[in-house]
């Protein structure tokens, strides 16, 4: 072998060292029907997962997962659309603190997504997360459609169901080669805020982390409306008073507490007051003191 033939040899070998080195993404489609598509997602680094510690595989059952997602509302821009804002000027009150909350699914979608996710979470290891990718269809004029995307990533971490909302209700032109963007963790396509209630806490502002194993979840939370009619117009509730975030617990939970749990739950009252803690770590820690036997 000549020097030349060596050197190309030995470029062709470091290149080959380089792109097996090469971080890069894997997608696995696991469910793929009407307009829903359910993915897992992860990283391989020199051959091998990257490992992420997702508590995966996960059991959850379909019927849980419906009533999570049907929970789950997110509070997004005021629509302009004209019949809306008509319905929001006759029930609105002067005084009110009316918002618009949209939720990640209808009811022509929640059954399907709920599938393909609770297939998803089983399949899945340490190492990927499920990513959700919903087109429905909106007749216009009776006769045109037009298409609407809603994308999201969802992964079980310690004793939460984490949701990462990247795209709600979103537009896309209505060709069938139009490439749907992909969730991004971290991003959103327009100004959504997540809002949770007292089995969720909010993890920045597209995110939330669930308590999925509460018995709430095994109860229906809520219809759902059809797809042509998916943004609904409430009254917020305020924000939660500073004392009520931190009450006294009721005497029938603090009985059963070891002297060692509530002391810790103390310490925990003090980093909040003091501001050493954010509201939404506040609570997920005092959620993995009280319920300690959450992640077995």
């Amino acid at each position: 072998m000549t020097h030349r033939s060596k050197q190309i040899a030995l470029l062709v070998a470091a290149l080959a060292v380089a792109v097996g080195c090469a971080t890069r993404d894997v997608s696995t489609v696991i469910f793929d029907k009407r307009g829903i598509e359910v993915e897992l997602r992860g990283q391989v680094a020199g051959g091998e997962p990257v490992d992420r510690g997702f508590k995966h595989p996960s059991t959850l059952s379909v019927k849980r997962l419906v009533n999570i997602l049907t929970a789950i509302e997110y509070k997004v821009p005021t629509p302009d659309d004209t019949e809306i804002n008509l319905m929001k000027l006759f029930n609105e009150d002067s005084d009110s603190d009316t918002k618009f909350l949209s939720s990640i699914v209808t009811a022509e979608t929640v059954l399907p997504i709920a599938k393909g996710m609770a297939l998803a979470l089983r399949r899945a290891d340490s190492s990927q997360y499920v990513v959700v990718k919903a087109v429905r269809k909106k007749r216009r004029l009776g006769l045109f459609h037009r298409k609407f995307y809603t994308g999201f990533s969802a992964w079980v971490e310690g004793q939460y169901l984490y949701i990462h909302v990247s795209h709600l209700d979103f537009e896309i032109d209505n060709d069938p080669k139009t490439k749907i963007p992909d969730p991004t963790i971290g991003k959103a396509q327009s100004e959504l805020r997540s809002v949770p209630n007292e089995q969720m806490h909010a993890v920045g502002p597209y995110g939330l982390a669930i308590r999925w194993r509460d018995p709430i979840f095994m109860k229906s939370r809520r219809a759902l409306e059809g797809h042509d009619v998916r943004t609904r117009t409430i009254l917020m509730e305020s924000e939660i008073p500073e004392g009520e975030v931190g009450a006294v617990l009721p005497s029938q939970l603090s009985d059963r507490l070891t002297p060692d749990t509530l002391r810790a739950l103390a310490d925990l009252e003090d980093e909040r007051r003091s501001g050493k803690l954010s509201e939404a770590d506040y609570r997920m820690r005092r959620d993995a003191l009280l319920h300690p036997d959450a992640d077995n």
